[in-house]
């Protein structure tokens, strides 16, 4: 029970400039509970979805960065909705950035949202949400976030199990041994071929 034990994770699809190229990158969403995912979707990893939104807290000083519009004193930068998680209500420092994804005609569209401010918006032609949803474990090992699937955690779980079964396998496919009389002169030197004769494989 213990090693198929599994959460819902997620990850973004998103590309990012370095040196002047624009490389793909993979990101996790490190709380899955922030994504809204279209109502209308029926598939379970939700790649028939036309639309979804991602909500993140992050600072405002990581803000004025990304975005060169970003409004510090904007509302969505002090109110939060009532009645919900306090991980809805940002603090002094911080301010909620919703990324907003929709699929219209075959182009993707992407917006960043601060309450009613569109901070940055993009195009692609795609079909699809670049949003994955996926079950493992989230775990700290040596100070760094690790994502584990299920392969990983019953990796080795099986391998006990398939030893214990060739174990069996083993010992099912030997007969009886025989019980010999012999001379003790005439089995020194074929001992090997008496303790493997009740081998029949």
């Amino acid at each position: 029970h213990d090693a198929i034990e599994m959460g819902i994770g997620a990850l973004y699809v998103t590309s990012e400039k370095i040196d002047g190229s624009d490389y793909i990158q993979v990101k996790p969403i490190f709380d899955p509970t922030m994504i809204f995912r279209d109502p209308s979707a029926h598939k379970v990893d939700g790649s028939d979805a036309k639309e979804c939104a991602v909500v993140e807290i992050i600072q405002k000083s990581a803000a004025r960065e990304m975005f060169p519009d970003f409004d510090a004193d904007a509302p969505c930068c002090s109110a939060g909705l009532p009645d919900i998680d306090s991980r809805w209500t940002p603090g002094e420092t911080e301010a909620q950035i919703v990324t907003y994804y929709f699929v219209r005609n075959g182009i993707l569209f992407v917006y960043r949202l601060c309450g009613r401010s569109v901070l940055a918006k993009a195009s692609v032609k795609s079909s699809k949400i670049p949003v994955v949803l996926f079950s493992g474990r989230y775990a700290w090992l040596d100070g760094r976030p690790h994502f584990r699937g299920v392969v990983r955690d019953i990796a080795g779980v099986q391998k006990v199990l398939s030893y214990a079964q060739s174990q069996l396998t083993d010992r099912m496919l030997c007969a009886p041994k025989a019980q010999m009389r012999i001379g003790r002169g005439a089995l020194e030197g074929n001992e090997k071929y008496y303790n493997n004769m009740d081998r029949n494989v």
